[in-house]
């Protein structure tokens, strides 16, 4: 009875174990559906940040250069307003010196004038002392002619007298050689008198024509004073101008200020919101990474979940690539350095961007023939191939292996996808990844601004045990 009991009791505990073991696995599989639905609501709601921080980049850039253009307006509204007061103080101080040098230019030729009047005026009565001089110089010529005639007629008697007239006749000789000094003298002054008459004539006519000259400006600007009045007057309207002109730049100036100092505040503002995003995303990244983990840790210790056939046809997949590229190379089809190449080598003339390696050849021939028949084994599958761990895609699916169009990026990107370099965060890590089965949700770039939302699920390839990347399986969600 008591064998009974404690066989009993025995066959209780394992039916507990059982149980327990069964209720752990529930909870394995809770936490690993939850794990991924979480990790495809993170990656999307990642994706969604990312577009928005990088919307907000492009506005944080736009609104960097409105705050450079709004500082570049008011360095130039500051520079029109130093021109406009530079050309206030040359206006006033042209304004200022013009009306100077016209009063003094009126006064001296008010003064120019006044000479001349006087200088016609002397001139005048100079030539009338000349004149009278000359009367003088002919009088007295005609004086000394007389005395020459009664000094030669007393010298003809003095010869009469004899002896008692030789002294008067000395006398008389003297008086004629004086009378023809003098009658000399008087012509010499009657010839001086009559150049200088000449000069004077000349002086008078030439004075009298800038006395004319001068009359006629002073009279002109005299008559000119009204126009000179409304040159100045001129002068104050354009000062006035320039003063209002001044007046608006200097309020344009303030504003000019203001809006930029609104603007750079904004900017500021626009910054720390896109660093504020920044940092958010990838807190966002990094929890969908852990989340990810989840994901890969239930999967590798045998929890069955809805990725779990996925995960077993990449596992499969990634074996029998790893044998064949093994044969390869024992085979001598193929040199070990040749298959791991990582000289990637652009062709040339494609968009986006494909390339080349010495492995090509092999993965062209034996891929597809792996790959082609994983995509009918679910209408879910997207997309299969393998990946080396630079994220190096030599050999697509047939559909993604078309021939690039020219000028036609977006068509490219869509089903041109073979020869290319997938390095981003989740291709990198796929083709890295060398610790079993690896599941990521992220968006995948389908080109022309569209994305799907996507499960990528990997497994490592391994050839003669060492790591060559790993075989991805696109999961539509």
């Amino acid at each position: 009875m008591s064998q009974f009991i404690l066989d009993r009791n025995k066959q209780c505990e394992i039916i507990n174990d059982q149980k327990s073991n069964t209720d752990f696995k529930k909870v394995l599989q809770e936490i690993s559906n939850i794990s991924s639905t979480l990790g495809l609501d993170l990656v999307s709601a990642h994706g969604a940040i990312d577009d928005v921080i990088k919307s907000h980049s492009i506005q944080t850039e736009k609104f960097a250069l409105l705050a450079q253009i709004a500082k570049d307006l008011a360095n130039r509204n500051h520079e029109v307003t130093q021109n406009a007061n530079d050309a206030l103080e040359i206006t006033i101080s042209s304004a200022a010196d013009t009306d100077t040098r016209i009063s003094h230019a009126m006064v001296a030729i008010r003064n120019w004038a006044s000479s001349a009047s006087q200088s016609s005026v002397r001139i005048n009565a100079l030539a009338n002392t000349i004149d009278q001089v000359q009367v003088i110089a002919k009088s007295i010529e005609d004086i000394a002619s007389n005395i020459n005639m009664l000094a030669l007629n007393a010298t003809i008697e003095a010869a009469r007298a004899g002896e008692f007239g030789r002294g008067f006749a000395v006398v008389a000789g003297e008086v004629k050689a004086l009378s023809i000094q003098t009658r000399s003298a008087t012509i010499n002054i009657q010839q001086t008198l009559s150049a200088l008459t000449t000069e004077i004539c000349a002086l008078k006519n030439a004075s009298s024509e800038d006395l004319q000259q001068a009359t006629s400006m002073a009279g002109d600007m005299d008559d000119q004073s009204q126009s000179l009045g409304a040159l100045k007057e001129g002068f104050i309207n354009i000062q006035n101008r320039i003063a209002q002109v001044v007046d608006n730049t200097k309020e344009i100036e303030l504003k000019s200020g203001d809006l930029y100092n609104q603007i750079n505040e904004m900017t500021n503002e626009v910054y720390y919101l896109d660093e504020v995003l920044k940092d958010g995303g990838k807190k966002l990244e990094q929890i969908a990474i852990k989340g990810e983990n989840i994901m890969q840790a239930t999967s590798n210790i045998g929890i069955d979940s809805s990725d779990s056939q996925f995960i077993e046809t990449a596992k499969t997949a990634a074996i029998q690539i790893g044998e064949e590229f093994s044969k390869a190379i024992l085979s001598q089809k193929i040199q070990k350095y040749d298959l791991f190449d990582t000289n990637y080598v652009e062709i040339a003339n494609t968009n986006p961007v494909q390339y080349i390696t010495k492995n090509i050849s092999l993965c062209d021939e034996i891929l597809p023939i792996i790959q082609e028949p994983i995509l009918q084994k679910s209408n879910k599958i997207a997309f299969c191939a393998a990946v080396d761990k630079n994220g190096y895609l030599p050999t697509h699916n047939n559909k993604f292996s078309q021939a690039q169009r020219a000028n036609d990026v977006a068509w490219n990107t869509a089903n041109c996808r073979n020869r290319r370099i997938f390095n981003d965060r989740v291709g990198l890590k796929s083709g890295r990844n060398s610790n079993g089965a690896l599941v990521q949700a992220y968006r995948r770039d389908m080109g022309n601004g569209n994305f799907a939302m996507m499960k990528d699920i990997s497994y490592p390839i391994f050839v003669n045990g060492t790591h060559w990347g790993s075989f991805r399986i696109g999961v539509i969600i």
